[in-house]
C-alpha cells in the first residue's frame, strides 16, 4: 500500500488483502483510506469471510463501497467488522464516507461491528450502511449478545449525517443497537421477528439509551409467528433523549408498540402507515411529545411547525 498512515498522509487500500492488513499496521494513531471499491467476489473471501479488523484511529471510506459479502457461521458469530479495544485504537475511532452493499451475515449471533474487548466510542460521519442480518438462534432477555448494529453493551456508536439500511429475519426482539447517538441520519428498515415481547426489559428494545435527534425512520417491522397473548409487543426504543424526529413505519401483526424514550421536544408518527397498532409508553418521559398524525399532516410543514416540529424547505 502507498501512504504512510499518518493523517496528512494515511495508507491506501485498494484491495480486499489490503484491509486486511490494518490488523498488521493498525492502532491508535494510524490512518487508512479507500482508493478504489472493494468487491469481494471473486476473491478468497468469497467463500470463507473473515471479519474485517477495524484496528485504527480513521477508516475513510472515500465515497467508495465495501460490496458483496455474505458471511456465513451458523453456529457463531458473524460480523462485518472487528473492533479493538482503546487501549489499541484509542478513545475514539472514526469511520466516514464508507458505503456498503450487498451484506448479507448469517450466523448464531450477527452484528455489522463485532466488539472483541468494549469500552470506547466510533464516530460515523456520511456513511451509507447497508446489511442483512439472519440470525439462527435466539437471543434470550438477560443476555450481553445482540443481533444486528453492534455486539457490545459497552462500546458506543455515535452516527451523524447517516444512512442505514437495515434488513433483519430475527427470533425475538431484542436491541439491534444499545448506546450512543443517532443525528441528522436516516434508518430504513425491513425487520421481521417470529414473534415479539412484553415492554417490561429494556433488553427487548430495538434501540437501547441511543439519543436521537433530527432524524427518522422507515420501513416496516412484521412478526411472522403466531402472536401470543401478553407478549407480542414491540419495543421501538428504551431510554434515550428523541428530540425533533419522526417514523414512517408499518407493524404487522403487533399488539402494542412501547416507544419508552424520553422525549425533549416534537416528535411524531404516521398512524396511518402505522396501522391500528397503538403506540404507548410504559419507562419515558414527556409522551405527551410524541403525536400521532396522519400522513397529510406528516406533509404539511406548517402543521408541524405548529406542534414544535423544526422544518426546513417546502413540504
Amino acid at each position: 500500500m502507498t501512504g504512510t498512515g499518518t493523517q496528512i498522509d494515511p495508507y491506501i487500500i485498494m484491495t480486499a488483502d489490503d484491509l486486511y492488513s490494518m490488523d498488521a499496521l493498525g492502532g491508535s494513531g494510524i490512518y487508512f483510506k479507500l482508493g478504489a471499491n472493494i468487491d469481494f467476489n471473486e476473491t478468497a473471501y468469497a467463500e470463507s469471510f473473515v471479519s474485517i479488523p477495524l484496528k485504527c484511529a480513521e477508516l475513510d471510506g472515500n465515497g467508495y463501497y465495501i460490496r458483496n459479502i455474505y458471511a456465513n457461521n451458523p453456529t457463531g458469530e458473524a460480523s462485518l467488522f472487528t473492533l479493538y479495544s482503546k487501549a489499541i485504537c484509542g478513545e475514539e475511532q472514526t469511520l466516514k464516507n464508507l458505503k456498503t452493499q450487498n451484506i448479507t451475515l448469517f450466523g448464531k449471533s450477527t452484528h455489522f461491528f463485532g466488539d472483541s474487548s468494549g469500552a470506547g466510542k466510533l464516530l460515523l460521519n456520511n456513511c451509507e450502511l447497508t446489511c442483512k442480518f439472519k440470525a439462527t438462534a435466539e437471543m434470550t432477555n438477560g443476555t450481553s449478545g445482540y443481533n444486528g448494529i453492534l455486539s457490545s453493551s459497552n462500546r458506543r456508536l455515535h452516527f451523524y449525517l447517516c444512512t442505514l439500511i437495515i434488513d433483519a429475519d430475527l427470533f425475538k426482539t431484542h436491541p439491534l443497537w444499545y448506546g450512543g447517538s443517532f443525528s441528522r441520519s436516516q434508518m430504513r428498515l425491513n425487520l421481521t421477528v417470529a414473534s415479539g415481547r412484553s415492554y417490561t426489559s429494556s433488553r427487548e428494545s430495538m434501540l437501547y439509551q441511543v439519543d436521537v435527534n433530527d432524524s427518522y425512520f422507515f420501513g416496516t417491522i412484521t412478526q411472522t409467528g403466531e402472536a401470543v397473548s401478553g407478549s407480542n409487543d414491540f419495543v421501538f426504543a428504551m431510554s434515550g433523549v428523541h428530540t425533533n424526529s419522526y417514523q414512517v413505519i408499518e407493524y404487522t401483526n403487533f399488539s402494542n408498540v412501547y416507544y419508552n424514550a424520553n422525549f425533549g421536544s416534537a416528535c411524531f408518527y404516521d398512524r396511518t402507515v402505522a396501522g391500528n397498532v397503538p403506540f404507548k409508553s410504559a419507562n419515558g418521559s414527556n409522551f405527551n411529545l410524541l403525536y400521532e398524525l396522519s400522513t397529510a399532516q406528516c406533509k404539511d410543514s406548517a402543521y408541524l411547525q405548529s406542534i414544535g416540529f423544526l422544518t426546513e424547505g417546502t413540504d
